[in-house]
C-alpha cells in the first residue's frame, strides 16, 4: 500500500514539470517572435516608440533648387505647406458624416459619391487638407480640429506633416513644356528644364537615425544638401507678350500650332520660347522636336553662301521665266510672273525660279557642306528632352533636284530652334552661335557659378565661322529691303530699322503635298547692328490668308512693338534714368490708388506696370520706355502707358 503511494506521487510530480516547460517553451516562443516582429517594424520606418532596443530612420528632404529668369523672377519656386491626413481604415469607422465635418474646419465639404472613392483607393492615408505652413498656424488650425474631433467625441485620429510643395508664379501663361512638374496615375512628371536639370535641381536627401531605449534618446544626423537653383536666360515680361501674341494668332488663324522665338544674335540667349498649340496648349514641345520645312526663309542662308563664295555679286541679274521654269521633268513655279530680277530683288520678293538659278551655280559640295555648317541636321543643345536633329539628306540622296528644292526650303526638315540660329548666323557677323537658356547656376548658399548648363560638367556653346561679315553686313541690307519692299512690308515699324525673310510652305499629307501651309516670318532689329530676333511660325493657317508676309509677319509686328520698351537698354547700350520718386517693384498698387492715378501704376517700370495690368485683366501699349509718367484709356478695358522718356 506505502509503496503504491509512493510511485504515485512521483508520477504526478514528473507530469507537472513536463508541462511547466512545454508552458515555458511557448511563451518563450511568443516573447522572441513578438520581438522578431517588432524589429522588423522598426527596419521598415513604422512606429518603434516603445520598445527596450532598436532604430527608427527618418528621412530629411532637400529643398528642390528655384528657377529664375534673367531678372531673377521666380518661375519655378518652393512653399512649405502642413499636410493633415487619415488612416483609410480609420476613415471608413468614422463615417462620411463626421468626415465631413472635419474637412469643413478647412472650408471643403465632399458628397458621398467622393467619399466612397476616397475609401477605394489604393492608399494607406487620405490627404485631408494642405495649407501653407504659416497659415495653419496663424488661422489656428490645430486648436479648431482639436475642438471638432473633441465634439465628435473621436480621439486624435489625424496625422500632421510637412514638405515643400513646387509652385509655378507664371503657371497661368508660362509654357509648360519650358519647365514644370505635375502628378499623374503613373507618379511625378518633369518637363523641360525641371527634367534636364533635374539632378542640379533635386540635391540629396539626408536622414536622422534613432537610436532609442527606456533610459536615453540618441541619434546620428546627415544633413540634407539643397538642390542648386538656376537662372535662365529667358525674360518674364517678353516671354509674356509672346506667349498672349502667339494665344491670339492660334484663335485668328484657326491654327494647328504657333511658336515664337525672341533671341540675341549675337550671344545666343534666348528671351523667350513661346509653343503653343490647339491639341498641347501650352505644353507643346514640338518647337524643338518637330521638323518641317522652312520654305523662302531658307533663301537667305543660301543667298549667303552664294555671295560669300563669290558665286554671284549683289547686283547680278537673272531671268525669272516669267513665273515657270522647267528643269528636266519638273515646274518650277512662283507666286508672281517675274522677268529679270537682281540678286537682292530675288530675296525681297521671295523668287523659287531666282534663287534656284543661284544654287545652280554653286558647287555641290559648297552648297552641301555650306548648310551643315549653319548647323541643319544636328541638334542646337537646347536643354530639352527629345530634341530633334531635323531631316537633312545623307549624300547618296543629294541630287540636282533636291539641291533645287532645298535651296527654297523644301526637302529639308527643320525645328523652330534650328532655323532661328541658322538665320541669326547670316546677320550676327557669320557665326554660328548654338542657342543658350541657362545662364547662370546658383549654389544653395546663393553664391553664384557662371556655367552654360551644368556646373558640374559645363556645356561650353558651340561657336564658328559660316560667313565673312562683309557677306552678313551686305545680307542685312538685303534683308531690309525685305521689309521695304518686298514680301515683308507688314512687318513694318515706324521709328525701328527692321530686316526679315517671309516663309511658306506647304504641307505633306502621305506622300503629296496637300493645301495646307506653314506661314513665317524671321525678323531683327536694329539692321545696323542687330541686338534682337524674332521668329514667328503658324502651323496650318486656316482661311484666305496663309503667306507668311500675310500671316507671320504682322504678328512679328506685334510682339516687337510691345517688346521694344522692355529692351530698350540692351538694344540702345545706355541706362534708362530713374523717376524723380521711384516706386518699388513690389509696392502694393492698391493703396496708390487716386484720381490721378486711379490704376495705381505711376512710377512703376513698364515691366511692374505690365505685369499689374495683365493680372488685372487690361490690355495695354506702351510709347516711350523707363517708367510709367502717365497714361489714359483707349478703350474698354484697353490703356495707352507713356514712359518718362
Amino acid at each position: 500500500m506505502d509503496r503504491w503511494i509512493t510511485i504515485r506521487t512521483k508520477n504526478v510530480a514528473y507530469a507537472k514539470r513536463k508541462n511547466f516547460w512545454i508552458i515555458s517553451l511557448l511563451l518563450c516562443t511568443i516573447y522572441v517572435s513578438f520581438f522578431a516582429i517588432m524589429m522588423v517594424k522598426a527596419n521598415t520606418k513604422k512606429v518603434f516608440a516603445y520598445s527596450d532596443t532598436g532604430s527608427q530612420k527618418e528621412v530629411l528632404k532637400a529643398i528642390r533648387g528655384t528657377i529664375y529668369d534673367r531678372n531673377m523672377d521666380i518661375i519655378a519656386g518652393n512653399f512649405y505647406i502642413a499636410r493633415v491626413s487619415v488612416r483609410k481604415d480609420i476613415l471608413a469607422k468614422i463615417g462620411y458624416e463626421n468626415y465631413n465635418k472635419i474637412l469643413q474646419v478647412f472650408g471643403k465639404e465632399i458628397n458621398k459619391k467622393e467619399f466612397k472613392r476616397v475609401l477605394n483607393t489604393k492608399r494607406i492615408t487620405v490627404k485631408v487638407a494642405e495649407v501653407p505652413y504659416q497659415d495653419f498656424f496663424d488661422n489656428n488650425f490645430l486648436g479648431k480640429i482639436r475642438d471638432t474631433l473633441k465634439k465628435l467625441k473621436l480621439g486624435d485620429i489625424l496625422i500632421y506633416d510637412y514638405e515643400y510643395k513646387r509652385y509655378y508664379t507664371t503657371d497661368r501663361f508660362y509654357s509648360k513644356f519650358l519647365a514644370y512638374m505635375y502628378r499623374d496615375k503613373d507618379g511625378l512628371k518633369k518637363i523641360g528644364i525641371e527634367r534636364s536639370f533635374d539632378d542640379i535641381l533635386k540635391g540629396k536627401n539626408g536622414y536622422r537615425t534613432y537610436f532609442c531605449d527606456r533610459r536615453v534618446g540618441l541619434y546620428n544626423e546627415v544633413r540634407p544638401v539643397d538642390g542648386k537653383s538656376i537662372v535662365l536666360t529667358i525674360d518674364s515680361s517678353v516671354q509674356f507678350i509672346c506667349e498672349k501674341s502667339a494665344r491670339k494668332a492660334l484663335r485668328k488663324f484657326n491654327a494647328d500650332n504657333v511658336y515664337v522665338i525672341v533671341s540675341k544674335p549675337k550671344t545666343g540667349e534666348i528671351l523667350s520660347l513661346v509653343s503653343v498649340s490647339r491639341r498641347f496648349g501650352n505644353m507643346n514641345g514640338l518647337i524643338v522636336r518637330g521638323a518641317y520645312e522652312p520654305g523662302s526663309t531658307m533663301k537667305p542662308i543660301i543667298g549667303s553662301l552664294a555671295l560669300d563664295t563669290g558665286t554671284v555679286h549683289e547686283t547680278d541679274t537673272f531671268f525669272c521665266e516669267n513665273g515657270r521654269f522647267k528643269l528636266k521633268n519638273r515646274v518650277i513655279k512662283d507666286h508672281k510672273k517675274f522677268g529679270n530680277l537682281s540678286f537682292r530683288e530675288i530675296i525681297w520678293h521671295s523668287s523659287n525660279i531666282g534663287i534656284s538659278k543661284v544654287a545652280l551655280k554653286m558647287d555641290n559640295d559648297t552648297f552641301y557642306n555650306g548648310l551643315k555648317m549653319f548647323g541643319f541636321g544636328m541638334r542646337t543643345g537646347v536643354p530639352f528632352f527629345k530634341e530633334s536633329r531635323g531631316l537633312f539628306p545623307s549624300k547618296n540622296y543629294f541630287n540636282l533636284q533636291r539641291k533645287v528644292s532645298m535651296s527654297f526650303g523644301y526637302g529639308i526638315g527643320v525645328t523652330a530652334v534650328q532655323m532661328d540660329t541658322a538665320l541669326n548666323a547670316v546677320v550676327n557677323g557669320g557665326y554660328y552661335i548654338s542657342p543658350k537658356m541657362v545662364k547662370e547656376i546658383c549654389m544653395p548658399l546663393t553664391s553664384i557659378v557662371r556655367a552654360d548648363y551644368k556646373c558640374e560638367n559645363p556645356v561650353k556653346q558651340k561657336k564658328w565661322k559660316v560667313v565673312s561679315q562683309e557677306t552678313s553686313s551686305e545680307m542685312r541690307q538685303i534683308l531690309k529691303g525685305v521689309v521695304l519692299y518686298g514680301t515683308g512690308k507688314k512687318a513694318a515699324i515706324d521709328g525701328i530699322s527692321i530686316g526679315g525673310k517671309t516663309g511658306t510652305t506647304k504641307k505633306l499629307s502621305g506622300k503629296k503635298y496637300s493645301h495646307n501651309y506653314i506661314a513665317s516670318f524671321y525678323g531683327f532689329f536694329p539692321v545696323e547692328n542687330p541686338a534682337i530676333s524674332v521668329y514667328v511660325v503658324v502651323d496650318n493657317p486656316r482661311g484666305k490668308c496663309f503667306y507668311g508676309g500675310e500671316v507671320a509677319a504682322p504678328v512679328f509686328k506685334e510682339i516687337v512693338q510691345k517688346i521694344y520698351p522692355f529692351l530698350i537698354e540692351e538694344i540702345s547700350n545706355r541706362e534708362i534714368p530713374l523717376p524723380d520718386a521711384p516706386r518699388s517693384l513690389f509696392a502694393d498698387t492698391s493703396t496708390n490708388r487716386s484720381e490721378n492715378d486711379p490704376l495705381g501704376i505711376k512710377g512703376l517700370s513698364f515691366r511692374k506696370a505690365m505685369q499689374v495690368l495683365a493680372l488685372s485683366g487690361y490690355d495695354f501699349v506702351f510709347e516711350g520706355h523707363g517708367y510709367v509718367a502717365d497714361y489714359k484709356k483707349i478703350g474698354r478695358n484697353f490703356y495707352k502707358i507713356y514712359g518718362n522718356m
